[in-house]
């Protein structure tokens, strides 16, 4: 916690050097804060410390930089946008696998249903017959 406020301290000191003109005096409180706390004052101390450089090749190799954290940033969030969906896609593919299961487990029991009924069907006319040839014979065997 010290350190992010030690960053945002030399930014200010480095910002107050440079209102008032001392440029040079501005860049080494800059660096330290760049080195110390990017992380919470980045883009500020960047704004800065590129007023602040003079000479013309300094100053176009500090923007390259930023312009290279900010690219690193913008991937940074898509990459996060990314383990989202993909997060989401898992969870739909878990959720489509146990619909997927319940539906199996559902058709074997109404196949299963089904067979006992389809043997129950095919015995009714056997049992028919075989009463009806019991009564045909009865018949006969009575004459």
């Amino acid at each position: 916690m010290a350190r992010r406020f030690e960053a945002q301290n030399l930014e200010m000191q480095a910002r107050l050097l440079l209102h008032t003109g001392r440029r040079a005096d501005a860049v080494a409180p800059l660096a330290i804060c760049r080195d110390v706390g990017m992380q919470f004052t980045g883009p500020r101390v960047h704004g800065a410390l590129s007023r602040a450089l003079e000479s013309n090749p300094d100053r176009d190799r500090l923007l390259a930089a930023i312009r290279a954290l900010a690219q690193v940033e913008l991937l940074n969030q898509q990459i996060a946008a990314l383990r989202r969906q993909v997060a989401a896609i898992e969870e739909a593919l878990q959720a489509s696998e146990k619909k997927d299961k319940d539906a199996q487990v559902r058709i074997a029991d109404l196949g299963q249903r089904l067979n006992v009924a389809l043997a129950q069907r095919v015995q009714e006319p056997a049992t028919r017959r075989f009463a009806a040839n019991r009564r045909i014979e009865l018949k006969l065997t009575e004459r």
